[in-house]
Formats: structure tokens, sequence, C-alpha cells
């Protein structure tokens, strides 16, 4: 009888020690996604977040919070220098943006809010071109102005403040 209890104890044993942990989300929503460079994990809904550091790790409890290494990468496209002049800001309808650059180029001028919904799109040109957007139609908040090289990358980006 003896025998038998300590091979279930070994057994036991060895099963507990084989375990391993790896870090993980749990929350009520939310999900995981991986692929061979990039672990991406989500919950939603959580409201604090509270971050815990030990000799032997991390834990956050909240909003997830990974060890994130951060590499720059050289952009082989150069953007022109622009100097660009908003105003007002905050803007109750007219938004005026002049444009200046030693370089000739095409330039797209998107107005997005707060979700990412495009609110306003124009052509403008960077050679001394101004621009009045009509932001009238807006409801009040916070919005962006991003200008697009003609490659369709972002030159520069400005928050814009409506008001009624």
């Amino acid at each position: 009888m003896n025998k038998l209890i300590i091979i279930i104890f070994i057994c036991l044993t060895k099963l507990a020690a084989a375990q391993t942990l790896s870090p993980t989300v749990i929350g009520s929503k939310g999900g995981y996604d991986k692929t061979d460079d990039v672990s991406l994990e989500w919950t939603l809904g959580e409201v604090e977040v509270n971050t815990f550091s030990y000799s032997s790790g991390i834990q956050t409890d909240g909003f997830h919070q990974p060890v994130l290494k951060v590499v720059r990468i050289e952009s082989q496209i150069v953007s022109p220098v622009l100097n660009v002049t908003i105003s007002p800001n905050p803007v109750r309808s007219i938004l005026n943006v002049k444009i200046q650059s030693d370089v000739d180029s095409k330039l797209v001028l998107k107005v997005l809010d707060i979700n990412g919904k495009l609110c306003y799109s124009t052509m403008a040109n960077s050679l001394n071109d101004s621009k009045e957007l009509d932001l009238a139609n807006l409801k009040s908040g916070s919005y962006l102005l991003n200008i697009y090289n003609g490659s369709g990358s972002i030159c520069q980006t400005y928050k814009i403040s409506k008001i009624q």
C-alpha cells in the first residue's frame, strides 16, 4: 500500500513539474492572434490598469501591456519639407490651410474623425497652395488633418478642434 502511495505521489509530482506557463490575457472579452513575427493579445471592457514588476516578470491587471521592442526602419521615400499653417484652431466653419515647399508635388488633405472615418478630402499642391476646408457640417469634437504625399504616405498630421 505504501509503495502505491509513493508511486502516485511521484507521478503527480512529475505532472506538476511538467507544466509551463506563458504570458496570456484573461478577460471577459478579447482574443489572441499570432504570426511568425508578432503576437497580439487584447481585452475589452477593462476599466483599470495596475502593473506590478517582479524580478521574475511583469503582471498587468486591466489593459494588457506586453514588452515591446521598437525598431526604427529608415524610409527610402523622401518627403518634401512642408511648411503648413492652419488657422483658426479651434475652428467653427472654415479651416484655412496654407502649404509652402521648395519641391513641387501633389498632396491629399484628409480630415478624419476620432474613429478614423473620413469626413473631408481634397487635393493640394505643395508649392504655395492655400485651401479653405468647409467643416461647418461637422459636429463639435477632435479631428485629425492628415497630409499625404503622392505615394500615399502621411507627411504630417494636425489635431483640429471643431467648436459650434
